[in-house]
């Protein structure tokens, strides 16, 4: 008669409770939140392949009893799991800034959509999207002169950082390479004409204004930045997938 083999049914529950939770993360969208589009593919064969595993393990619940003591390895796993369900259902938060300062992303090379010089010199009104975010925003901080005065609309997470005047923040979006690891803050200055003390950090807004730009002291060194000398603005729900990636 074969017997029930506990430490073996519990690698059982801890491979179903994974697989059961990246087909909630990837069913619903939220595997964007822990890592890059680029590489969801990779998830989801692992996801095949966890599955034929969880199947097998089943069958491996019901032999023999060993003598060896419970493997506290797959209760980490379990743990892990939890704090999972925690931070996809807490989504982006500017929590997780982490003082990274006002960094961008101002050297990408052959990065898709980046304006040519005749595309900067037409002064069309320009709407920064999630789609184009990193694109745009590389292009504006590497070319900020030839965008001075032109209008611009976009939207991110207000971000306070040191160093600002009272009346200025950070548009913030989370920039992804690869993962969430890497993550990182990328955004221009916005300025209001009056003291930003209404808008709470991590607050995201809607913002229309015209591009300037501002010369300050980051890591002792002088640095030129954009600036959206804002119009007008309105605050917005937080999106289900706050970062932007490179396409």
């Amino acid at each position: 008669m074969r017997r029930f083999n506990i430490n073996e049914f519990i690698k059982f529950i801890t491979f179903l409770l994974l697989s059961l939770f990246l087909y909630n993360l990837t069913s619903t969208g939220k595997i964007k939140l822990f890592i890059s589009p680029k590489i969801i593919l990779f998830v989801n064969i692992f996801q095949i392949a966890l599955a034929v595993l969880t199947i097998y393990q089943l069958s491996k619940s019901f032999s023999t009893m060993s003598n060896r003591p419970i493997n506290k390895v797959f209760l980490l796993f379990l743990f892990m799991i939890l704090i999972g369900k925690g931070a996809a259902k807490a989504g982006i938060d500017a929590t997780i800034v982490d003082n990274k300062g006002i960094k961008a992303i101002n050297k990408i090379a052959n990065v898709s959509g980046e304006l040519t010089k005749e595309e900067r010199q037409l002064k069309l009104p320009l709407d920064i999207t999630q789609d184009n975010f990193v694109s745009v925003l590389s292009d504006i901080f590497e070319h900020t002169d030839s965008y001075n005065g032109r209008i611009v609309t976009l939207s991110g997470f207000v971000h306070k950082d040191e160093g600002l005047d009272k009346n200025e923040f950070v548009i913030g979006r989370l920039f992804m390479s690869c993962c969430v690891a890497d993550s990182q803050l990328i955004g221009p200055i916005g300025r209001l004409p009056h003291d930003s003390s209404q808008l709470s950090e991590g607050t995201w807004i809607k913002v229309q204004g015209k591009i300037s730009s501002k010369t300050y002291s980051f890591d002792n060194q002088l640095t030129t930045t954009p600036v959206v000398v804002i119009d007008k603005f309105e605050e917005i729900p937080a999106p289900q997938d706050g970062y932007v990636y490179i396409k």
